[in-house]
C-alpha cells in the first residue's frame, strides 16, 4: 500500500497541460476584455463631468448630444453614436442614457458581446 502511494503524487503531465489551458484561456479572455471596461469607465467618466458643467440642463437636447460626441471622438470611443445616446427631460431633470454593446474577437470563431447600459439624471442647474 506505502508504495501505490509513493506512486501517486502530484498532477500528470495531462493535468498541467489542461490546468494551463485554462489558465492562458483566462488570460487571454482578460487582455481582450479590460480595454473594453476601460472605455466604458472613460464614457462614465465623460458624462459625469458633463453634469458637473454649469448651465448643461438648460442646453437643447441636440447640443449637449454633440457635446457627448465630440468628447468621445477627443478620447478615442469609436462605437458610439447619435443612436446610442438618448436624452429626456421631465419635471425640471434632464436624463441622459447611453446603450451600446461591444463586439470583440478572442480566437478562432469565438466573440463576446458586452452590452452596457449607463443612464445618468441630471437636476436642471
Amino acid at each position: 500500500m506505502n508504495s501505490i502511494l509513493r506512486q501517486q503524487r502530484g498532477l500528470t503531465l495531462i493535468s498541467w497541460l489542461v490546468i494551463l489551458m485554462m489558465v492562458g484561456f483566462f488570460i487571454l479572455l482578460g487582455l481582450r476584455l479590460a480595454p473594453v471596461y476601460m472605455q466604458n469607465y472613460t464614457v462614465k467618466n465623460i458624462i459625469t463631468d458633463l453634469q458637473q458643467e454649469s448651465g448643461i440642463s438648460r442646453k437643447p437636447a441636440s447640443e449637449i448630444r454633440e457635446l457627448l460626441l465630440r468628447r468621445f471622438d477627443v478620447n478615442g470611443i469609436e462605437n458610439l453614436g447619435r443612436e446610442n445616446i438618448k436624452i429626456s427631460r421631465a419635471r425640471g431633470k434632464t436624463k441622459i442614457e447611453v446603450a451600446y454593446e461591444t463586439r470583440k474577437h478572442i480566437a478562432g470563431n469565438v466573440d463576446v458581446v458586452v452590452t452596457f447600459n449607463e443612464s445618468f439624471d441630471q437636476i436642471a442647474n
